[in-house]
């Protein structure tokens, strides 16, 4: 059977797609439904994708172009599957020419779905070379050892909330899944989750975590609580204490308004509460803050 050179290039390049973006190969009843079945898996992979990796521009010179024009298109509601791969893919490579597109795809596929692992990676180098150990050494080891070096003070006050979640989680640290790590360290110092990241994250996340360490290795040891602090124990139920030192007088316009919003929310109670039972509530509110 004869068959046009354009229509079997065609039919490559479709199957071709498939493979890349459709987990099975079943668009195949007509000539049209298979396009567009084509071009709506393309649109599902495209929305698993995290916002870091559909905003950030760092993409390697080759594919940087198709980058954005899948972006472009794929995050439209509403698309010309036929336009999307016949037209707009090739003449974002400026190319006529299904296996150079094909190529091109290919490359910026694999880049977009590796760029938060990228990411990642670059934010644990980041972290050992913040705590001045190789890249190659054991994240949770370096960051113990750091923590156990800090003034008992450090670990004792009650800091900024940043530093307070910080030292909590370095004082809990029991696994040793860097990818874990990286990821809850990015959220106590950004307050943000990594895959929400921008090209401007990273800079922000040096320049925080560095603050933190420094501060923390700041702090040194007082032989008692001085004045301006208050000490209290919290004590559960297997008799292990934790002890923290915080400042004592409430001077803010902000404080003041907390410290009045829960003295209403308790006498709104009333009798419903009994003592023990609103102190418990407290007691574990500070416990879920701290």
């Amino acid at each position: 059977m004869y068959i046009e050179p354009e229509t079997a290039a065609k039919d490559w390049y479709l199957k071709e797609l498939e493979q890349i973006f459709c987990e099975r190969g079943d668009f195949t009843l007509s000539k049209q439904s298979r396009i567009n079945g084509i071009a709506a898996c393309m649109q599902k992979w495209y929305r698993s994708l995290p916002q870091y990796t559909v905003v950030t521009d760092h993409y390697s010179s080759e594919s940087i172009s198709i980058v954005k024009v899948l972006r472009s298109l794929l995050k439209r509601a509403e698309i010309n599957p036929r336009e999307l791969i016949f037209d707009r893919i090739p003449d974002g490579m400026e190319t006529d020419d299904y296996e150079q597109a094909i190529v091109g795809v290919k490359n910026a596929v694999s880049e977009m779905n590796g760029k938060l692992d990228e990411l990642l990676t670059q934010i644990n180098i980041q972290i050992k070379k913040e705590f001045h150990v190789e890249k190659d050494t054991n994240l949770k080891a370096c960051l113990i050892e750091w923590y156990e070096r800090q003034s008992q003070a450090s670990k004792q006050y009650i800091l900024s909330t940043g530093i307070s979640k910080f030292m909590s989680y370095l004082d809990q640290l029991a696994t040793n899944d860097e990818e874990e790590i990286v990821r809850k360290l990015s959220r106590i110092v950004t307050d943000m989750y990594v895959e929400d990241w921008n090209d401007t994250s990273i800079v922000q996340f040096q320049e925080e975590l560095h603050q933190i360490r420094i501060e923390i290795e700041n702090i040194q040891d007082a032989s008692a609580a001085t004045d301006s602090k208050s000490r209290f124990i919290l004590q559960d139920a297997e008799g292990n204490e934790v002890m923290k030192y915080f400042d004592a007088e409430i001077t803010d316009s902000t404080s003041i308004y907390l410290q009045n919003m829960i003295e209403e929310a308790l006498d709104d109670f009333g009798d419903t509460l009994e003592m023990n039972q609103k102190v418990a509530v407290l007691v574990q509110a500070i416990r879920k803050l701290l």
